[in-house]
């Protein structure tokens, strides 16, 4: 699991390297984390031949490429709170730039691919990072806390199922979005 907001400095060096935030390119990389241009282009083609989504079928398509990205879950709190903030201007700059494009091109594929507007589909993701940052940290307990909830089991309900709940939450959030008027600034 990945350390707390106040961990190490190391740990917050190599999570600033994997999110190209990190001061140099040379850090390794954990083991079993290289980048796999293949894996890369395979969750991009992922949506390409799909066609006619509705609402309900785009929110699983979020929920199901999310849970296939644990380490990019994991990563979700950490960002905001500890991470763009250790970093000068030019370094948060390329960050947001990148972050921005895979942003605006998922945005993108999931207005192509499917019967929301893109305002729909912006608000959609942003909820759907949202609830992902807090669903990961909750259903992936530390230890102590498994040990907890296998001690007090009306508290285990914490550590909920998450790509369940995530698809049944964005389920609604889509079903809520489409039935209202269109919404964002695109809409």
């Amino acid at each position: 699991m990945f350390p707390s907001p106040g961990g190490s400095r190391t740990a917050r060096k190599w999570v600033g390297h994997r999110l190209g935030l990190a001061k140099t390119r040379t850090e390794p990389a954990a083991a079993g984390e290289a980048a796999d241009p293949a894996r890369e282009e395979r969750r991009r083609a992922h949506l390409a031949d799909a066609r006619d989504l509705t609402p309900p079928e785009t929110a699983a398509a979020v929920s199901a490429a999310l849970a296939s990205l644990p380490l990019f879950c994991d990563l979700l709190t950490h960002v905001p709170l500890s991470l763009e903030g250790e970093v000068d201007i030019e370094r948060a700059r390329r960050y947001k730039t990148h972050s921005f494009a895979a942003y605006d091109a998922l945005v993108d594929t999931l207005t192509a691919t499917g019967a929301m507007t893109t305002g729909q589909v912006q608000d959609l993701i942003t909820t759907a990072l949202g609830l992902t940052a807090n669903f990961w940290q909750i259903s992936h307990p530390t230890s102590t806390l498994a040990q907890l909830y296998a001690q007090e089991p009306r508290w285990g309900h914490a550590a909920l199922d998450f790509e369940p709940r995530l698809t049944r939450l964005l389920q609604a959030t889509a079903a809520g979005l489409t039935a209202t008027a269109p919404s964002g600034p695109s809409a």
